[in-house]
């Protein structure tokens, strides 16, 4: 969807929320101004085709609808990127040229600064949007050349807020999600490293009111005719080289040796990481008379003869100022899986405690905090650091086997310590650490793609058993913090390591490991709504199954079964459930005949919401009724009476949904459990239209519009549909 189709798609529901009783921030300006224009307020459908007609037609009306529909959603606190490095130097007109709105592609070879000209214009505009600036850096989301785009979304929906529940699954959603969620909020959005067109698209959503400023190395011909307004940084004008040098070193040895000064200059070619680098080697010769001539004749006499042979040199000069130990150090830091590193795991890596390494490194300006405990070695010391790997033989192998380790013992950690009684079919360890569940596993989430990084390299070096442990654990973390597309990636490595395990196994073959990491897989592409893969990998899984003798597993398989034949024939537009209630009602038979009662209170309770989609609404209190003692856990019992609930209004026993309801709110709320608020907000609104109290339903489905809007969630779309049905103004 183009980016004028997602402001008018926004407009269009705001305007019909608004006019079937929801309150928005804004919606009446709009309404009035759709109104004037449009000449009156046609159907919801009608007035999205007008609307992109004017929008394409009349840049003024699309700039200022943009602004309306940007205005929506109100920030509850103002995001913030990294600052621009102080003082800046030169490129005022680069500065100027960025436009109020729009992209604008800031490109230039390595060293030219483009980033922080970034970050420079964020800095001068951020108070000009009310969501504030965030960053993005496409190279932390790349899988070898391959842009994980669904991630990378996913990343920026959590950064402006939106919890990780409410964030979409099915990848289709999420485009949908990421597209309103960027038309309907303030902000500046700042993408690093973008290679063409292709990866600029799916982030210029938020550029009819908002600014997207870009980076990238090449103003290709058609970065040049998607987008009009691009600057190619070259050179800093003459002044600013030498005012960014004397900045760094001081203006006086500068100026007692001007002519060293130009040459060395342009030697950098006047370009801002050079000149940097320069400028902290004569900082350490201050109070040395010559000490510009002296490093201009250095750097000749190595054969330096451009700037990239500046920066390597300079990186040289400063590796030979550190301990052997430090820079062995600092060469298995380059090799730290992912783009950046926390002290855990750097000591993990190191072998020793990790702060006094981070702080020489800091000092010798190697490496940055990137905020929240993590850091970051820059970009061109770590391509240096890489290539001395050998040079000063560092043993990488057994710093990357302690990492691994600790990563193992803090996922498997988490996941005992969040329940002992979880389905687990990964090889146990002979130690599960003692961790606090949420805190590690809100940690592991910051580190995704280091572990995603650790699991490949784990996976090709042979370290299958701890790739099956960790993958096995992460499944918590998915399950608590979503991530879909990401663990779908990281499994793929998991299933060659089991594959592999399996391959190199005796007679006591680990077919229940393989068969759940395909089913594994299978479940994060029925979460996606890629249906048809879904079904690829439980085809893989089943002769496994099949072999295991496994009945708790058989019965986890047929959950999984059951559920995507649900998903798959709703999907359809002419659903047919029989299948889905054949698998679950078996998947209900196995738990009850080997007494697992938690898996037995999960699969009643699906098989439940699936009767009840399939009309058979009067066979599920019954059921659920005589299934209510196997089950202990408070939140499975609250959503067992949403289930009743849901069956009790279609059967119109309201006074029995009404106390189911209650019920589920009670334990709920004592639970702290709000990942359920929008399950259970819909029934209560499905209550108050089959008891018809009009006013009632009218608001709680317009709450759930509002609630929608905010996360910019699609199933606001149905939602508005349930509003506009109780308000009298349905669609035509």
């Amino acid at each position: 969807m183009a980016v004028v189709e997602a402001v008018a798609a926004e407009a269009a529901k705001l305007v019909s929320a608004e006019l079937a009783g929801a309150v928005l921030r804004g919606g009446k300006r709009l309404v009035k101004l759709v109104r004037e224009r449009a000449g009156g307020l046609p159907s919801r459908e009608d007035l999205e085709r007008l609307l992109v007609e004017h929008l394409r037609r009349d840049p003024s009306f699309a700039r200022e609808i943009g602004v309306l529909v940007a205005e929506t959603v109100e920030p509850r606190s103002t995001l913030g990127c990294a600052g621009p490095p102080e003082p800046f130097f030169d490129r005022e007109e680069a500065r100027v040229m960025a436009p109020a709105s729009g992209v604008f592609v800031i490109a230039g070879r390595r060293g030219s600064g483009r980033r922080s000209l970034a970050l420079k214009i964020a800095a001068d505009r951020a108070d000009q949007f009310s969501f504030g600036a965030i960053e993005l850096d496409l190279d932390d989301w790349r899988e070898g050349q391959t842009l994980a785009v669904s991630q990378a979304k996913h990343y920026l929906l959590a950064q402006i807020g939106i919890p990780a529940g409410d964030i979409a699954t099915d990848s289709r959603a999420l485009d949908q999600q990421f597209l309103s969620a960027m038309v309907t909020r303030r902000l500046l959005l700042v993408v690093h490293d973008a290679r063409g067109v292709k990866e600029i698209e799916p982030f210029a959503a938020a550029s009819v009111a908002n600014l997207v400023l870009v980076t990238t190395s090449q103003l290709t011909d058609d970065l040049r005719m998607a987008y009009r307004h691009h600057v190619l940084l070259d050179r800093l004008e003459a002044r600013g080289g030498w005012d960014m040098l004397a900045s760094i070193c001081g203006p006086s040895m500068l100026q007692t040796n001007p002519q060293a000064t130009e040459e060395l200059l342009e030697l950098c070619d006047h370009l801002p990481q050079p000149i940097t680098y320069v400028g902290v080697q004569l900082q350490r010769r201050r109070g040395q008379s010559g000490a510009v001539s002296e490093l201009l004749d250095h750097l000749r006499a190595v054969g330096v003869g451009n700037a990239h042979e500046v920066v390597r040199e300079a990186l040289s000069e400063t590796f030979r100022g550190l301990t052997r130990e430090l820079t062995a150090d600092c060469v298995l830091l380059a090799r730290h899986p992912g783009p950046d590193f926390s002290v855990d795991s750097a000591q993990a890596l190191l072998g020793r405690p990790a702060l006094p390494v981070i702080d020489g490194l800091t000092d010798a300006g190697m490496v940055s905090s990137t905020g929240s405990g993590r850091w970051r070695l820059h970009h061109a010391v770590r391509t240096y650091a890489v290539g001395l790997a050998e040079t000063i033989g560092v043993d990488f192998t057994s710093g990357f086997l302690r990492l691994l380790d600790h990563q193992r013992d803090r996922a498997v950690g988490a996941d005992f310590a969040d329940g002992a009684d979880r389905l687990r079919r990964y090889p146990r360890p002979d130690v599960i650490r003692q961790v606090r569940a949420d805190e590690t596993i809100s940690a592991l989430d910051q580190e995704r793609a280091g572990l995603l990084e650790l699991v490949r390299e784990a996976s090709q070096q042979g370290f299958h058993t701890a790739v099956c442990q960790i993958g096995g654990a992460l499944e918590v973390m998915v399950n608590k913090k979503g991530g879909y597309h990401w663990y779908c990636s990281l499994n793929e490595h998991v299933i060659a390591s089991a594959e592999a395990l399996l391959a190199e196994a005796g007679p006591d073959k680990p077919l229940a490991l393989v068969a759940r990491v395909h089913m594994m897989q299978a479940r994060m592409f029925l979460l996606m709504h890629v249906f048809d893969r879904a079904r690829a990998e439980l085809d893989k899984a089943w002769p496994y199954v099949e072999r295991s003798a496994d009945e708790q597993l058989r019965s986890s398989f047929l959950e999984f079964a059951g559920r995507l034949s649900e998903e798959w024939t709703k999907a359809s537009g002419s659903p047919d459930y029989r299948e889905a209630i054949g698998y679950l009602s078996q998947a209900v038979d196995i738990d009850r005949s080997i007494q697992d009662g938690r898996a037995f209170g999960i699969h009643v309770r699906m098989l439940g919401n699936v009767l009840v989609e399939a009309g058979r609404a009067g066979e599920v209190r019954p059921m659920l009724e005589r299934a209510m003692s196997f089950v202990t856990d408070g939140r499975n019992q609250a959503r067992f009476h949403m289930v009743m609930a849901r069956a009790d209004i279609e059967l119109r026993a309201l006074a029995s949904a009404r106390a189911a309801l209650d019920t589920a709110r009670t334990i709920l709320t004592a639970a702290g459990a709000s990942q359920y608020n929008w399950e259970l907000e819909e029934r209560e609104a499905e209550h108050a239209v089959a008891a018809k109290r009009v006013a009632d339903a009218r608001a709680r489905w317009a709450g759930l519009v509002q609630a929608a809007f905010n996360t910019g969630h699609p199933k606001a779309y149905r939602y508005l549909n349930e509003l506009e049905r109780v308000a009298g103004r349905g669609r035509r």
